[in-house]
């Protein structure tokens, strides 16, 4: 009981739940914009900012949020992406804002060794997974026996458990905002996954643009698997008229990834039965380093770290030959890899306009030049890469003076055709994406 204590005093998850569609609708990164909800997922003191309640997902995949208080606020999340959290909330107060939550699955083990699936001649016992072959036995007086002389069988699924926790932190402070997430999670491998982020934004006058914002994180998959990633942007908001925003901002992007030797299964082209020569080992059949067979005296069993292997007491396929049927596949040797890439600049132009007294129309385009790239050793090219997307909100004012607003991301053919989209001749849905209803108070 102690340490379940320690654990939901500690644990918290900044997995709190913004399925934004106007943030889509204007790139995609909240952090550009002050002030939206969505910013509490990078910045938790923004929680401190409004009262609301929040269904995203509406068009089919539902999240829900609300935030609410006067001097201290708490929140609570559902994500129906995250139906194995078993807490999910927040706290903020005076500047400052915390997010708690904890994730656990358990899915029960399947008792039946094997079970047929496809029988042509269902003449066997039903166990309830569909008949059992002519001739096929469990070897014993339950289904959980030994099964003999079976065709089409598959085996009884293990039961999986994963279960890991988040925690979010951040404040509103001289310098900026600053956000600090961390997460530890473990899933039905065993593998245990951690990530780390640290995200800023403040004041900053360069050239044309008067706010920064930074982004550090670091991950870990648990399986040899490690990544990098830092990002910075100067942006600035111009209104060049009453009810119109337009934000420009250029960065950079830098990204890195690294995966140790770890087994994997490969597509092999020679017999696994043999054994290959030891990292170690230089003398070769011929004395000098040549060619290997296998059946040098002064080197170790063991493998090339170079290359590839299969485990040794897989003896299907011939020397030179395909193995397609091994055993031990899955001890596969992969050697290390690496990469890493550049943005820069990394651009975007997005604008948010008010046609009417409830509507605004979005817009944004963003270009990424990839100025630099390796893959492993090996140059993958530089270019650019460019997005763009559309969207609307609708918003009314309330009897009590809050507000209620709509936001989707909608299809470009609502501008390419406005008057066929919009009295309704033209067949496409309208909406192109997220769908988002918040309520404001």
């Amino acid at each position: 009981m102690k340490n379940v204590k320690v654990i939901l005093i500690g644990v918290a998850l900044c997995a709190t739940v913004f399925a934004n569609a106007r943030i889509d609708a204007l790139g995609g990164d909240a952090t550009f914009w002050p002030g939206d909800r969505a910013n509490a997922e990078f910045f938790p003191g923004a929680l401190n900012d409004a009262n609301w309640v929040e269904f995203g997902g509406v068009e089919g995949d539902p999240t829900a949020s609300i935030n609410w208080g006067d001097d201290t606020k708490w929140g609570f999340n559902f994500d129906s992406a995250g139906n194995d959290d078993w807490i999910n909330m927040s706290w903020a107060k005076n500047g400052m804002g915390l997010s708690v939550g904890f994730t656990s699955e358990s899915a029960a083990h399947n008792a039946y060794d094997a079970v047929v699936v496809n029988t042509s001649t269902p003449t066997g016992t039903d166990y309830g997974f569909g008949a059992i072959a002519d001739g096929c036995t469990n070897g014993g007086t339950s289904e959980e026996g030994d099964w003999t002389d079976c065709t089409n069988v598959m085996p009884g699924s293990a039961g999986t458990d994963n279960s890991g926790f988040d925690l979010a932190w951040g404040k509103s402070m001289s310098f900026g905002d600053l956000g600090v997430g961390y997460t530890s999670y473990t899933g039905v491998n065993g593998n245990a996954t951690t990530d780390l982020s640290v995200n800023w934004r403040g004041d900053m006058s360069a050239w044309v643009f008067d706010t920064a914002k930074a982004a550090f994180s670091m991950t870990d998959n648990g399986a040899g698997t490690t990544g990098m990633n830092l990002d910075f942007d100067l942006f600035t908001h111009v209104t060049p008229a009453d009810g119109v925003d337009v934000l420009f901002g250029l960065g950079f992007g830098y990204g890195s990834t690294a995966t140790d030797q770890v087994g994997t299964a490969n597509n092999l082209t020679w017999d696994a039965g043999q054994a290959f020569e030891a990292a170690t080992c230089t003398t070769g059949s011929d004395g000098a380093g040549g060619a290997w067979d296998g059946s040098e005296a002064n080197c170790s069993v063991g493998y090339d770290a170079g290359q590839a292997f299969e485990d040794t007491s897989c003896t299907d396929g011939t020397t030179g030959g395909a193995v397609g049927a091994c055993d031990n596949e899955s001890l596969d040797y992969a050697g290390a890899t690496d990469g890493n890439s550049m943005f820069l600049p990394s651009a975007i132009l997005a604008v948010e306009a008010q046609m009417t007294d409830w509507a605004t129309v979005r817009a944004f385009v963003k270009q990424d030049h990839q100025l630099s790239c390796d893959d492993n050793g090996a140059d993958c090219g530089v270019g650019n890469t460019t997005m763009a997307g559309f969207g609307v909100g609708f918003g009314w004012q309330a009897a009590s003076g809050s507000s209620i607003n709509l936001d989707m991301e909608v299809s470009n053919q609502l501008f390419v055709d406005p008057i066929t989209t919009m009295s309704g001749w033209d067949s496409s849905d309208l909406a192109n994406g997220a769908v988002t209803l918040s309520y404001t108070f």
